[in-house]
């Protein structure tokens, strides 16, 4: 069920994010890793890997000229933040 529940999640995101625009790529990193980390995908290294995917599709929607800078280092305590809400209400943006 793992891979069915990780490709349904992935489309569902990528489905949001082409269809809406209140996500800001920040959200949408989050609601990658989010949707990722509850699948618990991988044997070992469930929040490495995840913020490892979340990282890639968080660059690879930023535009190259400008991009959004998001420092696991600083902004870990805001991101576990954001990973509760949206554990609680399946909303990245908290509302």
């Amino acid at each position: 069920m793992i891979a069915v529940e990780f490709r349904q999640t992935l489309e569902s995101i990528a489905y949001r994010w082409q269809h809406t625009d209140d996500w800001t790529a920040r959200v949408l990193g989050i609601a990658v890793h989010v949707g990722l980390v509850r699948i618990h995908p991988f044997v070992d290294g469930n929040w490495r890997a995840t913020r490892l995917l979340a990282d890639l599709v968080f660059a690879a929607v930023q535009n190259p000229e400008s991009p959004d800078l998001f420092d696991w280092d600083v902004d870990k305590a805001a991101c576990i933040a954001h990973l509760r809400r949206y554990d609680r209400s399946r909303d990245p943006l908290g509302q």
